[in-house]
């Protein structure tokens, strides 16, 4: 596998309710890869795409920085509300990955996608939001 996470930004809106604060987390992955790598399993942190992403000679320590700080999201999540991507926007969901479909599991409040085989981008871009427990403000965070 050849990911690399070239960067990350995490960032925040706070919105307010009637009695409560609650925040909004965004978080934007900007990856490469080969058409070979079809497993974006961001929620494993020894899963494929996290393996590859930290071993990465020139981007690793920028991928190690950017789990820590999507793990401290996820504890503070309620849950993900929101996947974007440009790469998807021609491809189909399906329930399982053929031709240009994909797959999108949730496990835990991160995403795992998969494309069928060979048939990944070499460039992604990712953008995730989960909304946030009561009273927790956003990361703040910018790598690469």
């Amino acid at each position: 596998m050849a990911f690399a996470l070239t960067k990350f930004m995490a960032y925040g809106v706070d919105i307010a309710g009637p009695s409560k604060r609650r925040g909004i987390q965004r978080a934007t992955l900007t990856i490469t890869a080969t058409v070979n790598d079809v497993a974006l399993d961001f929620s494993a942190d020894g899963g494929t795409f996290w393996t590859a992403a930290r071993a990465d000679a020139t981007y690793g320590a920028l991928a190690t920085k950017a789990l820590d700080i999507l793990n401290q999201i996820e504890d503070q999540a309620v849950g993900l509300m929101n996947i974007e991507s440009e790469q998807l926007l021609d491809r189909l969901q399906a329930a399982a990955a053929a031709g240009t479909s994909y797959t999108v599991a949730i496990n835990g409040h991160r995403p795992d996608i998969t494309c069928a085989a060979a048939n990944g981008e070499t460039a992604w871009v990712f953008d995730f939001e989960w909304i946030l427990n009561d009273g927790i403000f956003p990361v703040i965070a910018t790598y690469g």
